[in-house]
């Protein structure tokens, strides 16, 4: 009896061991697997980057010409050779001066008054000890890269528009030397 139940386990042989169907099956994993890559390609090739265009980059931001921003008016704190000089606090080893001059403050023509304000004695006085006492706090290393000048700027523009009544200053030109 041992034969005959030997015949009948071949008989019943799972139908994913005969090699045939194995093969057919890898065949079929092997197209799904061919067609999924196909269509992410395609995908990525439509969100993916656009193509560099040779040609002169220029004539496209020349399309999109941006009109300069409208020129501010200007009142000079200082003029010619009066300067405002300050000792350096910041520096501990040495000491510096930094010596201000040609300070004009830039506002918006809209504040029409902020021109009298200040040319009155009071005003130019209070905004020259700003300058003063901010730059007395100031290292030389603060006037080294265009940031930190930008930081000091910033810092005078703050403490300025806070004393005025006639409008707000928009920026700070000056020529500034580090002693």
């Amino acid at each position: 009896m041992p034969n005959g139940e030997e015949k009948e386990e071949k008989e019943k042989k799972p139908l994913l061991r005969l090699p045939i169907i194995r093969i057919l099956l890898g065949v079929i994993g092997l197209i799904i697997l061919v067609f999924i890559m196909i269509f992410i390609a395609r995908m990525v090739g439509k969100a993916g980057p656009k193509p560099i265009e040779v040609g002169r980059p220029w004539e496209e931001l020349e399309e999109k010409k941006v009109p300069p921003p409208k020129a501010l008016k200007i009142w000079a704190l200082t003029s010619g050779e009066e300067a405002i000089i300050a000792n350096l606090g910041g520096d501990v080893v040495e000491t510096h001066l930094v010596r201000v001059t040609q300070i004009n403050l830039a506002y918006e023509e809209k504040y029409k008054a902020l021109a009298t304000e200040l040319a009155t004695p009071g005003r130019t006085a209070q905004i020259k000890d700003l300058f003063n006492t901010v730059l007395s706090t100031k290292a030389s290393e603060d006037f080294i890269t265009e940031e930190g000048n930008r930081a000091v700027k910033d810092e005078l523009i703050e403490r300025i528009n806070a004393i005025l009544c006639e409008g707000q200053i928009k920026d700070i030109y000056w020529q500034l030397v580090v002693q």
